[in-house]
């Protein structure tokens, strides 16, 4: 009952059309991430004007007059010397609201490709630079109020207002005429706009949480070429892509509660499993067979890669994280720390450090945890997820 609560509560609203919106607070905060612990973008003054294109209770994601000033890497933009202005280069370049691609500069997605990006600080290998409009941040929904009536005179007023002016010296180039033959054929060039596929990359939590379908047309595709490749060639496996899906996967099954697309993150996750289980087979068949094995020793580089495949999240200090699995109770094991999470050759210790989960109460259950990796006490200390907050894994019934 309290889950089915939850996930309604978590209902999503989206689409391509925007409600205007009237900031009512004196300073509202815009946050990156639908979390008032996340980076804050911008503090909207009462009355500022913003488009309201997605809401998740308690949050909208809204977009600002003018657009949001965020950080992107210097070598992923170029820029034009005679206007000092930024061209983003390719199509999977992600903005950060702080100067880090650390967990607490969470991305607000990727720039337009191609968008143009006016320079405001310059930062060693950072530029801070003026966003397009088009793209979006969350804010507490009690800070804004939705209204029928057109906006757009107050929000071009605002654009206005906050007009950007480039920190680079723009370098003055003088204009060569030249003579054209009267005999020169003239033609026009068909400008054919170009339709950017979406990237895998491109889908952050808020992305997959609005449109898991959109998410499952791409990942899908990426997950099954995946399987294929390291059904030929085991070496094709790829830990990166890996990671990314089980944790995007992970996002889906924490919003749902949508029957089918319960069922395909489920599948995609057990296809996973069966392809890291084919690769540790592989693995373990190569430590097994080296002149290193015959003297009773194993090869480091192989395990390396085995140990990378078994236990494949980001375990540092301090990284937030979400996983699936089936909490174990195992006291014998490892007493100070009698649970974990597993879930096929992954198996990671865990604890509700603040006792607000019992854990002992999921044991044997299928669930969804999300917190923050920490380490064990002691010398041989191991990776220890600490639990902030943990659901029962979803029905595939609708």
């Amino acid at each position: 009952m309290i889950l089915a609560l939850l996930l309604n509560l978590c209902a999503l609203q989206s689409g391509g059309d925007f409600s205007y919106a009237e900031i009512v607070d004196d300073n509202a905060d815009i946050y990156a991430f639908y979390d008032v612990k996340a980076a804050v973008v911008f503090t909207a003054a009462k009355g500022v004007p913003v488009k309201v294109v997605a809401e998740m209770y308690p949050w909208s994601k809204v977009q600002i007059p003018g657009g949001y000033d965020l950080w992107v890497y210097k070598s992923l933009a170029t820029l034009n010397a005679e206007t000092g202005i930024y061209h983003v280069d390719g199509s999977r370049t992600r903005s950060r609201p702080k100067p880090s691609t650390g967990s607490d500069s969470h991305s607000l997605g990727v720039f337009p490709r191609e968008a143009s990006l006016v320079p405001l600080v310059v930062k060693e290998e950072w530029i801070k630079v003026r966003a397009p409009e088009s793209m979006a941040a969350w804010i507490l929904s009690s800070k804004i109020k939705k209204t029928d009536a057109d906006l757009s005179d107050a929000w071009q007023k605002h654009v206005t207002q906050r007009q950007a002016v480039s920190v680079v010296e723009v370098v003055v180039v003088e204009e060569v005429v030249e003579e054209v033959s009267a005999d020169t054929d003239e033609s026009e060039e068909a400008i054919v706009e170009e339709v950017v596929a979406p990237t895998l990359e491109s889908f952050d939590e808020s992305e997959i949480a609005i449109n898991p379908n959109a998410y499952f047309l791409v990942a899908i595709p990426q997950l099954e070429e995946l399987g294929d490749s390291v059904v030929v060639d085991y070496n094709a496996y790829d830990f990166d892509l890996v990671s990314l899906l089980e944790t995007q996967l992970s996002y889906v099954l924490w919003h749902t509660n949508d029957g089918e697309h319960v069922a395909s993150a489920r599948g995609a996750l057990a296809k996973l499993d069966g392809m890291r289980s084919y690769y540790l087979s592989r693995i373990n068949n190569e430590i097994i067979d080296t002149p290193l094995a015959q003297q009773g020793r194993l090869n480091p580089e192989l395990r390396k890669l085995r140990d990378r495949a078994m236990f494949s999240r980001d375990t540092s200090e301090g990284t937030p994280d979400i996983i699936v699995g089936w909490i174990e109770f195992k006291p014998r094991a490892q007493s100070t720390y009698p649970f974990a999470i597993s879930r096929a050759k992954s198996n990671y210790l865990v604890q509700s450090f603040d006792s607000h989960y019992k854990l002992r109460d999921f044991a044997n259950r299928q669930v969804i945890a999300r917190g923050t990796w920490r380490s064990t006490q002691g010398a041989n200390s191991q990776p220890l997820f600490a639990i902030s907050e943990l659901r029962i894994m979803p029905s595939n019934k609708k």
